[in-house]
């Protein structure tokens, strides 16, 4: 790993370590399993994990070319999406049996609403807050085996109040 690895692999490692106010080691693991597994079916995957600096992370299986394009495309909608200026981009080449053999990280910015594109990338983007947030209702119940109050703990782990966190979209 240490040979694939950028220059800016160490902050990237820090961001991901940052996780864990918001989201705990074992989610993050099972998110990781769900994707590398769906690899089989699809060339890449990729998911955003907020936070004070979200990160967006993209896996591809290891002979499939990466297209940067595309990579910049959805860190930019998902910048936009989380309100932020950047986002943190970590790609993970994943090779049989789903073994990280390269890994990169780098920063991309929010776009500039000057652009040509800004109010489609926009458009884009509330669609995927509306998708996550529809694809968190259900999740409630499940997760604590119970109903919860808007003033209980959040079921996420984080230690706020489900009515700050994920409770808004309930």
């Amino acid at each position: 790993m240490d040979r694939t690895r950028s220059g800016d692999w160490l902050f990237a490692d820090a961001l991901i370590r940052n996780l864990g106010r918001h989201t705990s080691r074992t989610t993050l693991s099972s998110a990781f399993r769900k994707f590398t597994d769906s690899l089989q079916e699809h060339p890449w995957r990729w998911s955003i994990l907020g936070g004070e600096t979200p990160i967006l992370f993209w896996l591809h299986r290891e002979n499939v070319p990466v297209d940067p394009a595309l990579i910049i495309h959805q860190a930019e909608v998902g910048a936009l999406a989380a309100g932020t200026r950047e986002i943190q981009v970590i790609r993970l080449s994943i090779g049989y049996p789903d073994k990280i053999v390269a890994a990169h990280a780098t920063i991309v910015k929010s776009p500039p609403i000057i652009r040509a594109d800004y109010h489609d990338m926009l458009a884009e983007a509330e669609a995927s807050k509306r998708r996550t947030a529809t694809a968190h209702a259900p999740d409630f119940t499940e997760a604590v085996g119970r109903d919860l109050n808007r003033n209980d703990k959040c079921w996420c782990g984080s230690g706020e109040k489900l009515k700050k966190l994920h409770g808004r979209y309930k």
